[in-house]
């Protein structure tokens, strides 16, 4: 199969014209959104063959390049998710941790101030 590179969306938009002739001349493109793989952009030829469902090496590169990006984007969701999972429980812990934390002071200040009241009587 020909060169594939990987692109972000915002590059492919700015570069569109160019990226076209570059695929016209065989590059095959994985067009990424925020670090996910999500389309791929490919010579014409490389695409018929696919859907036509012919059985060249091209279309089982192509087809394997392909469930190799639903596994690159099936993993980054699931790192994603863990991430998000750790941001959650860290923001509860931080929650609880300033909770705690005025709760303190505020007793400290009703300490201080009872211990001004018994110097003043």
């Amino acid at each position: 199969m020909s060169d594939t590179r990987e692109i972000q969306s915002y590059s492919a938009r700015v570069r569109w014209s160019r990226l076209l002739d570059e695929v016209g001349a065989g590059t095959s493109y994985v067009i990424s959104k925020r670090n996910r793989p999500v389309a791929a952009l490919v010579p014409i030829e490389q695409w018929r063959q696919v859907t036509a469902g012919d059985d060249t090496p091209e279309a089982r590169e192509l087809a394997m390049l392909v469930e190799q990006l639903k596994e690159r984007n099936a993993e980054a969701e699931a790192a994603l998710d863990r991430a998000f999972d750790e941001i959650a429980k860290t923001r509860q812990y931080l929650a609880e941790a300033r909770a705690e934390r005025n709760r303190q002071q505020a007793e400290n200040a009703a300490s201080a101030a009872d211990a001004g009241d018994t110097h003043v009587r």
